[in-house]
């Protein structure tokens, strides 16, 4: 189990893995953001994690992070978009999450989520 200020990740696995998580850089966020709003008219309502191995840690992990939506009840189930390359922006995945009083859960595993 990992814990962090705003994040925590539980893994089923007993075979040790590492996962390095960071937040977006800055230039790689700009671009990202820019071609989805051109394209598909929306924007991030949050700041864009990266995770590397992402297919790999999310086959037997549960994320669990923290938000501060006040009406959280409306969106108490959705879907988070990943993006496998951030080079080609309608490529990703939508994974199933709910969200909580304080955190939204994102569970694995990956062949449960539909791909466009």
């Amino acid at each position: 189990m990992i814990f962090g200020v705003d994040m925590k990740i539980r893994s089923t696995s007993t075979v040790s893995k590492e996962a390095y998580i960071r937040y977006c850089p800055p230039g790689d966020y700009d671009d990202l953001t820019k071609h989805i709003r051109e394209e598909e008219g929306l924007f991030p309502g949050a700041p864009i994690i990266q995770i590397d191995n992402f297919e790999s840690v999310m086959s037997d992990t549960s994320i669990y992070i923290r938000h501060n939506v006040e009406n959280w009840r409306k969106y108490a189930e959705f879907k988070i978009r990943c993006y496998t390359n951030l080079q080609h922006p309608l490529k990703f995945i939508d994974i199933e999450a709910e969200m909580f009083e304080n955190y939204i859960k994102v569970c694995g595993p990956l062949d449960k989520c539909e791909t466009y």
